[in-house]
């Protein structure tokens, strides 16, 4: 048994998005509300993630958590990450054991919670939580070495298995800023040229930036190849242009902004058209020369002006075939999540050519605010699966402002008045404000709650109670 003793209490304030603003009388208190809170807002995905931290997800899930087990085996994370704890100076431990606790209060008053499974949260568990997620960054620099040289890693190899690339940030310097503060902008999935294409085009189109240029920035949705296509459009000779709905469907694309925006009829043209001419039965060498000519401004030749103009007759058949008409926006076919919060959305990635090994993203044409997709379904419908989902957007001023489309409260809970908040901000292009300061907070305050803490004063070892896996 672990020792507990009664402290006070930790005060959560909600605001009007559902998050947690935490205050106690001491850190220790402090750190127990933000597990407890963790714990009420979105019990299965914490215990997903302290299964994680523990290599035992696999004991839980079955065979869609071995690799996950495999690679905490591999890199010995259990064990680097209880040792890393006892590193940590006596103040960061007392921190983490009361993050603990406040996880274990609330698992242990509401055990419903969990469908059969009980997870015992550990300190150390933060520290491999991290651990395992940062790994991956090492893991693909490692990985990609390795292949240089022409060797494959086995485990990636039994698995059939890739890690993912890593989510990466863009700071601008307070000289470039109007009012001489530097701001970030992190959770980008687009890559580090484009990354960098985008932000020098908009530092270039506005001069010094202001906040709200930043906050567009972070929302952008423009497809950087498209001012190259539309030269290359006007540039088609007249005899490869047959029919008024393809010379319409060319006008439509040459006046097209660019914003992959979701109630953008020209964008979901654009799009299908690319998406076809990445998929025409040529190769796919043939595909990058024709990329790299359209982007370098050079003519295109007979074969390739064909090309592209026979898969935008198909993109275009196809769209008034199923639809009845040209002009149909992006957010019809393209969705923020499955049913119930069926939202149009915006920001979709596209390729250029089909990948020619694992990883190779040269080909991805992504907006800032990316949003990459399921394939799509009979009616042509994809969902959003990943992407931009956690843009933060910051400026270095005193205090501190800061805007996301996270909602670290009660959204991932299907019955919560907030479980469709992030996906209406992601749909509507929105950001909301973080409240810092307490008199700031208190004009959004919805609810306040003071919660016991008990804190422990032994560092118990998990103890898991599981519904065997079929």
């Amino acid at each position: 048994m672990t020792e507990t003793t009664q402290s006070g209490t930790a005060r959560i304030v909600r605001d009007e998005w559902g998050a947690a603003h935490i205050t106690a009388s001491t850190q220790a208190e402090a750190y127990f509300g933000v597990g407890w809170c963790q714990a009420h807002d979105d019990p299965r995905t914490l215990v997903n993630r302290l299964l994680t931290a523990g290599g035992e997800l696999a004991s839980v899930h079955g065979e869609p958590g071995i690799t996950s087990d495999l690679v905490a085996a591999q890199w010995c994370h259990v064990a680097e990450s209880r040792a890393g704890f006892e590193r940590l100076e006596p103040g960061a431990r007392a921190a983490t054991q009361a993050w603990a606790d406040g996880i274990n209060a609330f698992l242990d008053e509401h055990p419903d919670h969990l469908d059969g499974v009980t997870v015992r949260a550990v300190p150390w568990h933060a520290i491999s939580v991290s651990r395992q997620m940062l790994w991956w960054y090492s893991w693909i620099d490692a990985v990609q070495a390795m292949r240089a040289t022409g060797v494959e890693p086995d485990l990636l190899v039994e698995r059939g298995e890739s890690p993912n690339w890593a989510s990466n940030q863009v700071a601008v310097a307070p000289s470039r800023t109007r009012d001489g503060h530097a701001m970030l902008l992190s959770d980008i999935h687009t890559g580090p040229d484009r990354k960098f294409e985008h932000t020098l085009r908009l530092i270039e189109a506005g001069g010094a930036l202001t906040e709200q240029d930043w906050i567009d920035m972070a929302l952008d949705e423009f497809w950087i190849d498209v001012p190259p296509w539309q030269a290359a459009l006007r540039g088609l000779p007249f005899h490869v242009v047959d029919g008024r709905d393809l010379a319409n469907a060319i006008d439509v694309l040459v006046r097209f902004d660019g914003q992959a925006h979701a109630e953008s009829g020209a964008a979901h043209l654009w799009l299908r058209w690319r998406e076809r001419l990445a998929q025409a039965h040529v190769a796919v060498d043939d595909l990058v020369d024709l990329q790299t000519t359209v982007l370098a401004g050079g003519p295109l030749t007979e074969p390739q002006a064909e090309l592209v103009i026979d898969h935008l007759r198909a993109a275009v058949d196809e769209i008034q075939g199923r639809h009845g008409q040209l002009d149909v926006p992006l957010g019809e076919v393209f969705r923020a999540a499955p049913k119930p919060f069926d939202l149009p959305i915006g920001g979709i990635a596209y390729a250029a050519w089909p990948p020619r090994f694992a990883w190779d993203s040269e080909g991805v044409v992504a907006p800032l605010r990316v949003m990459f997709r399921s394939p799509p379904d009979d009616d042509g419908r994809r969902v959003a699966t990943h992407g931009g989902w956690n843009m933060i957007v910051t400026v270095l001023s005193d205090p501190i402002r800061s805007w996301s489309a996270i909602l670290p409260g009660q959204h991932a809970d299907p019955e919560s008045p907030h479980a469709g908040d992030r996906l209406t901000l992601l749909s509507q292009r929105r950001v909301r404000p973080t409240w810092f300061d307490p008199t700031e907070l208190a004009g959004h305050t919805v609810s306040t709650q003071d919660v016991p803490v008990a804190l422990s004063g032994l560092h118990e070892e998990p103890r898991r109670r599981s519904t065997p896996h079929p």
